[in-house]
């Protein structure tokens, strides 16, 4: 079973970090909900111990087209009346 070094939040906000065994980031976050957590951040560890990168698109640049019809979307939600908060869960969706 792959191990992953995690972040996490519970529900005051604090951080806890640490390693722990799941067969992926899924896993991981339904244990660490269990526990009344929250994952942040989640990265496979090597046989080495070191970081892994692989796969993780959570870094891959916005093109300037999304951030526009993001923006758009936004204002338009906006206009309509919806609360911002709202409008930023699903636009999260999107």
């Amino acid at each position: 079973m792959p191990l992953y070094k995690y972040g996490a939040r519970d529900k005051d906000g604090k951080k806890t970090e640490g390693l722990m065994p799941a067969q992926n980031k899924a896993d991981l976050a339904h244990t660490l909900k269990n526990q009344g957590m929250l994952l942040v951040y989640a990265m496979p560890q090597t046989e080495q111990g070191e970081k892994s990168w692989q796969g993780l698109s959570l870094f891959r640049r916005v093109s300037l087209t999304e951030k526009m019809m993001f923006i758009k979307n936004m204002f338009v939600m906006i206009k309509a009346g919806l609360p911002v908060p709202r409008v930023l869960e699903i636009l999260s969706l999107q």
